[in-house]
C-alpha cells in the first residue's frame, strides 16, 4: 500500500470518470491534478460572476475532459485542460436546483427543480431546454431511482407522477424530446433501470403491492411481468400474520455484462434472473447462522485501543465456529424494527460475485458466487457499512464504515487474499482522520492492475494505491514544471472530439455521442 502527499481540498473534490484527474473547487479557484504524476494540470481563478454565488455542484463530464460547475442562477462547463469556458447557460429553474446530472454526452445536462415541480433536459450546444413536469424522484439522494440512461444509445427513461398516477416516458438522446409515454400498472413505482446491454427497461412497484417486476422493450412495449418465486421461504423473523406483507421488491441491479439481473426482496432472499429469457437462475437465501466449515470465509472485525495515541486500530480475524451476524435491536414485542431486505446489492466488474447488505444487519456484508449459487464470504463489522466494487477490476471490494468513531475508515477485500480484508491505513490517512471533517472514500476508475482510492474531506485529500510491491507509483520529489508538462500528456491522450472554439460561450454544435445506435 502506498499513499500520496496530502493536498489541499474543499467540499467540492471529485475524481474524473476515467480516474486520471482530480478536480477541487473552492470559493475562487479551480485546481485539476493528475493522479498519475500528482502535478497540477491547471490551476487558476474561476470567472468573477461565479465567485459571487455559492457553488451548488461540481461534476465531471462523461468524457472526463470537461467539468460542470453550477450555482443557483448559472451553469458553467469548463475545459479540464485550461479551464476555458465551453458553455454558459442560465439556470432555467429560476432558483437553486435540487439536483443536477449529465445525460449521455458532455453537452446534455439534466436539472431538477425544488419540490419536484419540473425537470429540464438542457442542450448546452444550443441552450435549448425540454421541460418535463412532475418528476417523481427529485432529491439528490434518490434521483437515480427515477431516471435511467440507456447504454450505447443514450435514450432517457423517466418516472413522473401526476394526479396520483405513475407515468414512464422515453426521451430522445439528442434532443430530449419525448418519444413515447405510458401509464404502467403500478400503485407507487419505486425505481427503474436499463439492463447493462440496453435490451430491457425494468420497473418495480412498492413493496406494499407485493412482488411485481415489469419488463419493457427499448421502445416501451410491455414484455411481461414477473411475480414472486414459488420457492420463497417464510420469514423466520416475523410472525405468520406479517409474512405476506414482507414480499415486495427492495432493490434491483443489472450485472455489468447485462446477462444477469439481481432482485432482492423482503424474505432475506435475492433472486438471480437470466435476462435473455428472464428465467430464474438461482435464489440466494441469507442464513441466520453461518457455518465457516462449509467453505465460507467469515471475517470478524476486532478493534484495539492504542494507549499511546488513543486511536482504535482495526483488524479482521477469521471465524472458526458457527456465528450469527449481529442484528438491530428488537422492541418489547420481539418484532424487528426495520425490514430485512437487501438495501444494497451490486455485482462486481466481472459479473462473478454479488455483494449485499441487509437492513436488519447493516454491519454485515454478504458476498455470493453467482454461478455456484453459494455464499463465498461474509464480512462482519462493528458499525454500519457501505460498499462498492472497483469499476474495472473484478472481485475487488471497498467497504467503508458510516457510524461512530470509525466513520470513514475503510477496508479492501478480495477473495484470493489469505489475510482477509485489508484495512486501509497509513500515517497520512491517520493524519486526515484526526481532522474534524469526515473523510469520503471512493475508487479511482483507472485501468491499472491494482486498485487506487481517493480519500477526501472538506480540507484535504490524498490518493492511495493498493499495490503490494515496493515500487511507489508516485514520485514524492517531483519538479513542478516537469510535472505540469508530464500531466499535459494525460489530457493529450484523451480525444473527446472537440475543436478550438471561436466563441468560448458556445459549445461545439457537433460532438460524438458516448454510445452507438438509437433504439
Amino acid at each position: 500500500m502506498h499513499t500520496s502527499p496530502i493536498f489541499a481540498s474543499s467540499v467540492h473534490c471529485k475524481a474524473s470518470p476515467d480516474g486520471r484527474l482530480v478536480a477541487t473547487l473552492d470559493a475562487e479557484t479551480l485546481a485539476i491534478r493528475s493522479t498519475q504524476t500528482l502535478h497540477l494540470v491547471s490551476h487558476g481563478h474561476v470567472p468573477l460572476e461565479l465567485r459571487r454565488e455559492p457553488v451548488c455542484t461540481l461534476l465531471w463530464a462523461p468524457s472526463s475532459s470537461k467539468i460542470l460547475v453550477s450555482t443557483a442562477t448559472q451553469i458553467y462547463l469548463f475545459s479540464a485542460a485550461d479551464r476555458s469556458v465551453h458553455a454558459k447557460v442560465a439556470n432555467p429553474a429560476g432558483g437553486k436546483h435540487s439536483a443536477v446530472s449529465f445525460g449521455a454526452t458532455d453537452r446534455q445536462v439534466i436539472l431538477w427543480c425544488p419540490f419536484g415541480l419540473r425537470l429540464f433536459i438542457i442542450d448546452l450546444s444550443t441552450s435549448s431546454t425540454v421541460s418535463v413536469s412532475n418528476p417523481k424522484f427529485h432529491h439528490a439522494s434518490c434521483i437515480a431511482r427515477g431516471i435511467a440512461i440507456r447504454p450505447q444509445s443514450g435514450h432517457i427513461a423517466l418516472v413522473t407522477r401526476t394526479d396520483g398516477k405513475d407515468f414512464v416516458s422515453i426521451h430522445d438522446a439528442e434532443t430530449g424530446q419525448m418519444q413515447r409515454a405510458w401509464q404502467p400498472p403500478t400503485l407507487d413505482a419505486q425505481g427503474l433501470i436499463w439492463t447493462a446491454h440496453g435490451q430491457w427497461l425494468v420497473l418495480w412497484d412498492t413493496r406494499a403491492q407485493g412482488y411485481q417486476l415489469m419488463l419493457y422493450t427499448p421502445d416501451g412495449q410491455h414484455f411481461r411481468s414477473l411475480l414472486a418465486p414459488s420457492s420463497t421461504p417464510p420469514s423466520a423473523a416475523l410472525s405468520p400474520s406479517l409474512v405476506e406483507l414482507e414480499t415486495g421488491i427492495k432493490a434491483c441491479q443489472s450485472s455489468p455484462d447485462g446477462e444477469l439481473c439481481a432482485v432482492s426482496y423482503s424474505t432475506r432472499s435475492i433472486v438471480i434472473y437470466k435476462t435473455q429469457s428472464w428465467y430464474q437462475v438461482v435464489q440466494l437465501l441469507h442464513p441466520s447462522v453461518i457455518d465457516p466449515r462449509q467453505s465460507v470465509q467469515v471475517w470478524q472485525e476486532q478493534q484495539l485501543l492504542d494507549a499511546g495515541d488513543k486511536i482504535c486500530s482495526r483488524s479482521f480475524v477469521q471465524a472458526t465456529q458457527m456465528i450469527a451476524p449481529p442484528s438491530r435491536s428488537r422492541d418489547s414485542g420481539g418484532l424487528v424494527q426495520s425490514s430485512s431486505a437487501s438495501t444494497l446489492v451490486a455485482f462486481d466488474a466481472s459479473s462473478t460475485l454479488l455483494a449485499a447488505r441487509l437492513e436488519d444487519s447493516p454491519g454485515t456484508l454478504w458476498i455470493w458466487h453467482v454461478a455456484a449459487g453459494k455464499l463465498s464470504a461474509v464480512l462482519i463489522c462493528h458499525s454500519s457499512v457501505v460498499f462498492s466494487w472497483h469499476p474495472h477490476i473484478g472481485e475487488l471490494l471497498l467497504a467503508t464504515c458510516q457510524d461512530g468513531a470509525q466513520a470513514g475508515s475503510s477496508v479492501v477485500w478480495e477473495p484470493l487474499s489469505l489475510q482477509g480484508p485489508q484495512v486501509v491505513s497509513a500515517p497520512n490517512i491517520k493524519a486526515m482522520s484526526t481532522a474534524t471533517a469526515q473523510s469520503q472514500v471512493t475508487w479511482i476508475g483507472t485501468q491499472s492492475n491494482h486498485g487506487q482510492l481517493l480519500f477526501s474531506n472538506s480540507k484535504q485529500y490524498l490518493l492511495v494505491s493498493m499495490a503490494d510491491d515496493e515500487t511507489d507509483p508516485w514520485h514524492q520529489d517531483y519538479d513542478a514544471d516537469e510535472g505540469r508538462e508530464a500531466s499535459r500528456h494525460v489530457l493529450d491522450a484523451t480525444d473527446d472530439g472537440t475543436s478550438t472554439l471561436d466563441d468560448t460561450f458556445l459549445f461545439r454544435s457537433e460532438m460524438p455521442r458516448s454510445g452507438g445506435n438509437q433504439a
